[in-house]
């Protein structure tokens, strides 16, 4: 599997857009999204970086995906979660 690239952090919606390559060579994007309060959820989305659907992310995917450095809460809610332990 390939990493998952920060393409864009959008903290009026709470959501930061990540892309990758998949199998096929091919960009597909995800956004990981606080939904409520210290609850982010996964979602595959088009090239502009709206959801699609919702996704499960495996923990070993986790791994993957590039830490956003900030100190907005989005980019704080996405470290807790993809460096949660469960």
């Amino acid at each position: 599997m390939k990493p998952f690239k920060i393409a864009k952090i959008d903290n009026g919606f709470c959501r930061i857009t990540y892309k990758t390559k998949n199998d096929n060579n091919e960009t597909i994007y995800y956004g990981l999204q606080e939904d409520f309060k210290d609850v982010v959820n996964v979602y595959r989305c088009s090239k502009d970086g709206e959801p699609s659907h919702q996704v499960k992310l495996k923990k070993p995917a986790s791994e993957l995906f590039e830490r956003p450095l900030g100190d907005e809460q989005i980019e704080i809610a996405v470290r807790k979660f993809l460096d949660k332990k469960d």
